[in-house]
């Protein structure tokens, strides 16, 4: 969202109170719904095209099929967790299918961000 226009949205998301918008560079920008205004930016590994919001947080996607868990303390999002997924379910848990000796992992998503 260099710009700020639409042209430069590559995917939206409304969910806990709070638009995720993901520009075209990855970028992630939290937006309050009634105002318009920025609460916060991330600026996600490349290849960011998808984002979704909790309370106090934001899940990203890229194309490799990470998925990227990040807190949100006023203005500052910081990246907590990471992995690398076959398949992914947003509710208020993430539940994670991968490769690996725990092959299914689940958190519970408000456990993770205050």
């Amino acid at each position: 969202m260099a710009g700020g226009h639409a042209d430069d949205v590559a995917a939206r998301d409304f969910g806990a109170g709070t638009f995720a918008i993901v520009g075209l560079d990855g970028t992630i920008t939290l937006l309050d719904p009634h105002s318009g205004a920025t609460l916060a930016t991330w600026a996600a590994p490349a290849g960011t095209v998808a984002a979704a919001t909790f309370p106090h947080g934001v899940a990203s996607v890229n194309l490799d099929g990470t998925v990227r868990i990040a807190c949100v303390s006023g203005h500052t999002i910081t990246q907590v967790a990471e992995a690398r997924v076959g398949q992914v379910a947003l509710g208020d848990r993430l539940v994670v299918s991968a490769d690996g000796a725990e092959p299914i992992r689940v958190a519970k998503l408000p456990a993770i961000c205050h």
